[in-house]
């Protein structure tokens, strides 16, 4: 049994849910929904940590969570959305937490629509924040929109398009992080900050800052200007960032990075020590960070 949350009480759901399988049936972590959730007959457990990665639970984001199409939230048929951490697919139970009481979710949900409206783009049909309202609220938040802070604002609103909002992405994510107010959305930010310290959680950051600037449709790769400024925002703590743009910079076989690539230099800071001592070539490395290598060892390309 997991490590037990204190006082903390979860309801335990049924539902069916095709999860999209690889090796061992394990669930990819991230982001679902969940149609048509019935609670049903329920028993109480404690589970771990959310912080933490727990194995065989699918902790399902409670009433805060729910992607409300039709109305008011209603406890026995709701859209749900939920993260898994880490599970299998043989035996998931689906965790949920036990919601906040209506009226004060109703209160939430009023204070955010207000700010929506502070920073909505008046002149456009589409209901979005655009990119005056995205400059706008980084001024009343105190924080350059060039801040790492920002791009995990736009990662905890799964934000889809880079300088924009839409009003779904923009409830279900203050939503999720109870920030009602400006004052809230403020005290939210350094909670990010330790929310994408966690490993599990960085990895799939550091995939979405990729996705988010690829603005063009079927666009697979990033140009290394780009590459190498989103590098520098989301890891200039790593030894081996700062190398790494000077090699994109002497290097003349590459003009943009892939995902693969892009996936594989965050591997490579994981696993590698900062002289490359350890550094395993028969590994299945992408062929620039074996091109990287050599330059760190020999310096030259």
């Amino acid at each position: 049994m997991p490590r037990r949350f204190a006082q903390e009480k979860f309801d335990v759901l049924s539902a069916n849910f095709n999860f999209p399988l690889k090796d061992e049936n394990k669930v990819p972590t991230g982001d679902y929904c969940l149609d048509e959730v019935n609670v049903g007959e329920v028993s109480r457990v404690n589970v771990g940590n959310i912080a933490r990665p727990v194995k065989k639970y699918v902790l399902v984001l409670g009433i805060s969570h729910r992607i409300d199409r039709f109305g008011p939230p209603d406890e026995r048929n709701s859209r749900v959305k939920f993260q898994v951490f880490e599970a299998h697919a043989k035996d998931i139970i689906f965790v949920m937490r036990r919601g906040t009481k209506r009226g004060n979710n109703s209160k939430e949900l009023e204070g955010i629509n207000g700010l929506f409206e502070k920073y909505r783009d008046k002149t456009s049909s589409e209901s979005t924040i655009g990119p005056d309202g995205v400059e706008q609220l980084c001024e009343d938040l105190g924080v350059p929109a060039s801040d790492v802070r920002i791009l995990m604002l736009a990662w905890k609103l799964r934000a889809s398009r880079m300088g924009y909002f839409t009003e779904e992405e923009w409830r279900s994510g203050l939503l999720s992080m109870h920030a009602d107010s400006l004052e809230k959305l403020q005290q939210a930010l350094p909670m990010l900050e330790k929310e994408t310290s966690q490993p599990m959680v960085f990895r799939e950051f550091f995939r979405y800052s990729f996705e988010f600037c690829c603005t063009e449709p079927r666009q697979k790769t990033l140009d290394l200007d780009t590459a190498s400024q989103m590098l520098g925002l989301v890891m200039p703590n790593s030894p081996h960032t700062e190398p790494f743009l000077k090699f994109l910079q002497e290097q003349n076989g590459y003009k943009a990075l892939t995902m693969d690539q892009w996936q594989g230099f965050l591997r490579f800071c994981e696993e590698t020590l900062p002289d490359a001592s350890n550094y395993d070539e028969s590994q299945a490395w992408p062929l620039l960070i074996d091109s990287f290598v050599e330059w760190l060892k020999f310096g030259t390309v």
